[in-house]
């Protein structure tokens, strides 16, 4: 979160000193701002379990939850010329850390945009269930993909194909999350 307030403020700066801001960008900053500040103040809501019995479980929208990880990440994705689509009907519920649900969301999120390096990346989510017992969900990318040698070590903690000196993460906790 903390990089995405300073990646929206940075954004700002740069549209000031070139002359293209304009009052609406002031507003949908504050937005994005107040959005990350609140993901701030649940990601560390999760430690409470460590000092407490209280749960962090709950029902929540699937759908909802996706929206939200992109709605935060829009200045990003568009930066990179990156549209993105969630699919799919709002009533599908899951019982769960909805926080750590996002997590997954934002992980696989900021893989895709790392990953894509052509001009138009698209990245969409599609949520369906049978109703009774499962929930699917499709996560797709126009991205070049894992390589199959990497297939099976993707999800293994620590394990990561990005630089990790570069500063775009590569601790290989991401997936494994």
């Amino acid at each position: 979160p903390v990089t995405n307030i300073r990646y929206a403020i940075q954004l700002q700066q740069m549209k000031m000193k070139r002359g293209v801001f304009i009052q609406e960008d002031i507003v949908t900053l504050l937005d994005s701002v107040l959005n990350q500040t609140t993901r701030i103040g649940k990601l560390l809501d999760r430690f409470r379990p460590i000092v407490s019995s209280k749960s962090t479980e709950s029902m929540f929208s699937i759908k909802e939850c996706a929206e939200n990880v992109f709605q935060d990440l829009s200045n990003r994705l568009s930066q990179k010329n990156i549209s993105f689509a969630v699919k799919g009907p709002r009533d599908i519920y899951a019982y769960g850390d909805p926080v750590q649900f996002s997590q997954v969301f934002y992980n696989l999120v900021l893989n895709s945009m790392q990953a894509i390096s052509h001009d138009e990346g698209n990245v969409s989510v599609t949520i369906s269930s049978d109703r009774k017992t499962q929930i699917i969900i499709y996560f797709c990318d126009n991205g070049p993909g894992i390589p199959p040698e990497n297939h099976r070590k993707v999800f293994e903690p620590f394990f990561s194909t990005k630089d990790p000196t570069a500063g775009n993460g590569g601790e290989g906790l991401g997936l494994f999350i």
